[in-house]
């Protein structure tokens, strides 16, 4: 009862395999190809989830897909055939390529699938394709913890739906609502994240971050809202909205925004990658965070009253924004909010296989209101003793193999040091966080650790927040809200006992005196706002990663460890021990843990390879 679920040719390309009803592996195919977003066919990802759980094509019921390709097309050929008119070289120019590329697709995907695994080539699988929308929806509801729910997915427009909401009750989902493209809240967020310097694909994070070193009290961000709700969208009460197509190109993807126009409207000239961050650029941030927080809410109440249940479901790329999740979560319109770990496309390839067996099959599903399906996300591929024992051997590295017992010691003595460390245990974990898979730790208690792991180690930029984790007892005594979140789905404000006071007029200070001011006994994982984006940690999930929280606690008094993704800026999260080797050799961390293996950066040989990456 295998069913293979596949994300191709968008962001995110990805593949995930689940065995009567319980996904068994997923991995996105970033982490083999090293191309951050991969937007081709997921090859080797297909071959890691087969190879792993020991398939072929023959063992297989079917291929699910994650959108309905004809569906993107039409809507892609609309919207050329109405910006032909102001746009004509650009249709004459790009249309012969995808039209070729999607009209000839359902033999595309036959010839991607015999190249990722010569087994289809013997055995004809059947190949369905999902609703992207509902792929979503599936990923989000039918892997929850629920047996009823409020689905809510806001997402970039795939075919010719941009929003959807949906009521989920055992292996149901029924459409409430939609709404279609070009009106979405994520082409609004990422046409400012593009006006801000930011890339409007993957741009999400810095744009959150960013807000937080807004001026609240600048009345600027009155301004900057009112002029985003009346010029940029229209924003009605139920949550539906119009952009406004004089401010985007709604048939470029890289180049969406109108920048002359945006230009105008906000008296600036557009921010450009690398130049300095200026106040008004953080509360512009703001004002945008604060209107996508409003279509959040006001879309939950709506959907709230449309379908009377009391748990929500989110997916979608909007379902990134941790901030605004938090936001929902904090108004208590619902009793719980679930967020899958990879509520993007990445995680479509699962809904897609989860669709096909729930609604095609009507095979039903058990839910405990407490467990979801995503196996802690811990779904990849795990570094072998043999691949890293491989890889010393062949450059030369030094290595110790440790008990369990000393190496956690050892780790607790470099990170009291102040000493970085890069850490690959478990399996991969499936969704844009690593959660302490293949992640960099450090001291939270020092300031400085922040700034050196964002500029010397993951080379980008030094406002951007570092995540922490956390024993899952431990929760309720650091953070307002109080309720342990394994996915880092949503940020939590520290408990006012633990926030240092600050000056009354702290929140008009300049973005370097913010980042540099300590705000809690924690400062290299406390962000401008005393908020923290942390991963609950269980010990039957994760128990080698506990002991070593549990070990530094006791060391040092801190409940905390900080945690950001293993990998450099513009590349993928690391994904097997030479990533891992090459990765940690090209940045300024202090050591690197591969299972058992302990390597330290002061005893490797010299590293010159053709080309170091910073």
């Amino acid at each position: 009862m295998a069913i293979l679920g596949i994300s191709a040719f968008h962001h995110d390309a990805s593949a995930a395999l689940i065995i009567g009803g319980e996904v068994v592996a997923a991995a996105q195919e970033e982490r083999f190809s090293g191309v951050r977003h991969d937007r081709g066919f997921p090859t080797r990802a297909i071959r890691f989830v087969l190879e792993f759980a020991g398939l072929t094509a023959k063992d297989l019921e079917a291929v699910a897909v994650y959108e309905k390709p004809y569906s993107r097309l039409f809507r892609v050929l609309r919207s050329q055939v109405r910006a032909a008119p102001r746009d004509v070289r650009f249709v004459l120019r790009s249309a012969p390529e995808w039209l070729g590329d999607w009209l000839l697709i359902r033999r595309r995907y036959r010839q991607d699938l015999i190249n990722a695994h010569k087994s289809f080539g013997r055995f004809r699988v059947p190949l369905l394709f999902a609703d992207h929308q509902l792929a979503h929806a599936s990923a989000a509801f039918f892997a929850s913890p629920f047996d009823e729910a409020a689905v809510m997915i806001l997402d970039a427009p795939g075919g010719w739906t941009a929003s959807s909401w949906w009521h989920g009750k055992g292996n149901t989902l029924q459409r409430i609502a939609e709404q279609r493209h070009p009106d979405s809240p994520y082409l609004l967020h990422g046409g400012m994240a593009g006006y801000l310097g930011f890339p409007i694909l993957g741009g999400a994070y810095r744009l959150m971050g960013l807000a937080a070193y807004g001026d609240e009290a600048d009345p600027n961000i009155n301004v900057y809202r009112d002029i985003i709700r009346q010029q940029l969208v229209d924003l009605c009460p139920d949550g539906t909205l119009r952009l406004n197509p004089h401010f985007f190109h709604f048939t470029r993807a890289e180049r969406m925004l109108r920048e002359d126009a945006w230009a105008r409207l906000f008296n600036m000239r557009p921010r450009r990658p690398g130049e300095p961050i200026q106040p008004e650029h953080a509360n512009l941030a703001l004002a945008m965070q604060l209107v996508v927080e409003e279509i959040f809410l006001r879309q939950a109440k709506t959907l709230c009253k449309r379908t009377g249940a009391d748990k929500l479901c989110f997916g979608g790329d909007l379902a990134l924004n941790a901030t605004a999740n938090a936001r929902l979560r904090r108004e208590g319109l619902f009793d719980a909010v679930f967020v899958p770990p990879a509520p993007g496309n990445a995680g479509a390839a699962l809904g897609a296989a989860l669709a096909v067996r729930h609604l095609r099959q009507g095979h039903r599903r058990e839910a405990d209101g407490e467990r979801d399906g995503w196996r802690n996300a811990l779904l990849g591929p795990v570094c072998s003793d043999a691949e890293t024992e491989a890889l010393a051997e062949q450059h030369g590295a030094v290595y110790e193999k440790l008990e369990s017992a000393e190496l956690i010691e050892r780790l607790v003595e470099d990170l009291e040091a102040g000493k970085t460390v890069a850490w690959c245990q478990d399996r991969m974990a499936f969704g844009s966080m690593a959660l302490g898979s293949r992640s960099i730790l450090g001291d939270p208690r020092r300031a400085d650790i922040q700034r050196r792991i964002n500029v010397k180690v993951k080379y980008r930029a030094s406002f951007r927040p570092l995540g922490a984790m956390v024993m899952a007892k431990d929760v309720p005594d650091l953070f307002v809200n109080g309720q342990p979140t394994p996915y880092m789905a949503f940020t939590d404000y520290l408990a006012e006992r633990h926030r240092k006071v600050l000056d009354q007029n702290f929140h008009a200070a300049s973005i370097k005196v913010k980042q540099h001011t300590e705000r809690s006994e924690w400062p290299a994982v406390t962000h401008v706002d005393f908020s923290v984006r942390a991963q609950a940690v269980y010990p039957a999930r994760q128990p080698l990663l506990y002991r070593l929280l549990e070990r530094f606690k006791a060391q040092t008094g801190c409940p905390l460890l900080l945690s950001t993704g293993f990998n450099l800026k513009g590349k993928p999260l690391v994904a097997d021990p030479e990533d891992a080797y090459h990765t940690f050799m090209q940045s300024d961390l202090d050591a690197l843990v591969i299972g058992p293996y302990y390597f330290e950066k002061r005893r490797q040989p010299e590293w010159e390879p053709e080309t170091l990456y910073r």
